[in-house]
């Protein structure tokens, strides 16, 4: 049932996933609002008490754009949707209300499914009530939580990426202190986290690449710095095939050998993506040890 309430009667609920607001774009709402209305009532719950006081099920980005034409003297009540639900219906219609807006964070999204756990839902349930068909998006959101607070700031603020997190939730605190710390140092690069992340796995799991001092062989020294060379003088050949961003060789290469040599380039760019993982990891592994 739609009632007119008044807005000093409706306070927000405590557990609302979204906990951060753009002030601009209240603004931006309550300028709407009041010039051509309130369009889709927001919902609530009764708490009773008299005067009746109810609590936001969803919509209090309308509500706090109404609370600041409350305060601009425009507005005094809102337009309500009243039902009767219990707090387990109430989180759940939260985080429905929230899971596809673009401006919901992931720690908040985590918060917001590890509450429902806690209430004794499971994954798979969860799941099923959202509409998802793959529970494991829940999971990994879940993960997130594993992330120290610092981290999970970071994340919530879009600085940190939430690939990466993924990755550290999984490490002992001590060791996600050097990640953050390789962070806040300038070592932003995904791909170099990612690698220190392995690193202080690898770490853990075994001694290093060259045995327990670490160090290459006179043998291995020797095929290190000759495979060197070699990756130099590739790179310098595949530049000359290229010209003011135009690949020149594809214009007069045999067309018969053209699919061949494709497919070897192909196998050439997968291997060589291995290898700079690999050697991003090496370099990550030296400055973690």
């Amino acid at each position: 049932m739609t009632q007119h309430i008044p807005i000093s009667q409706i306070t927000p609920n405590p557990n609302q996933p979204r906990k951060h607001f753009d002030k601009a774009k209240l603004r931006q709402l309550a300028d709407t609002i009041a010039a051509r209305g309130l369009i889709q009532p927001i919902t609530v719950r009764p708490l009773g008490g008299r005067p009746m006081r109810y609590m936001i099920v969803a919509g209090e980005r309308r509500w706090r754009a109404h609370k600041l034409l409350e305060k601009e003297g425009k507005a005094e009540t809102i337009r309500a949707n009243v039902e009767k639900m219990g707090k387990d219906e109430m989180a759940l219609q939260a985080i429905i209300e929230n899971k596809d807006r673009e401006d919901i964070n992931p720690i908040e999204q985590a918060l917001a499914y590890q509450d429902m756990i806690d209430r004794g839902w499971t994954v798979e349930k969860l799941a099923a009530e959202l509409g998802m068909k793959q529970p494991r998006r829940i999971s990994d959101r879940l993960l997130l939580l594993g992330c120290c607070d610092t981290i999970r700031q970071l994340v919530a603020s879009g600085q940190f990426s939430t690939d990466v997190a993924y990755h550290v939730a999984g490490l002992p605190e001590h060791e996600q202190m050097l990640v953050l710390k390789a962070f806040n140092a300038g070592k932003t690069d995904i791909g170099y986290l990612k690698a220190m992340v392995q690193a202080l796995i690898d770490k853990r799991n075994q001694s290093g690449m060259f045995g327990d001092d670490d160090q290459p062989s006179p043998e291995g020294g020797r095929q290190l710095k000759s495979m060197e060379n070699r990756i130099e003088q590739i790179v310098k050949d595949l530049s000359r095939g290229w010209k003011d961003g135009e690949c020149v060789i594809a214009k007069s290469v045999d067309p018969n050998r053209a699919g061949r040599i494709a497919e070897q380039l192909q196998l050439i760019a997968k291997t060589a993506n291995q290898m700079a993982r690999a050697m991003t990891q090496a370099q990550a592994a030296r400055e973690l040890f």
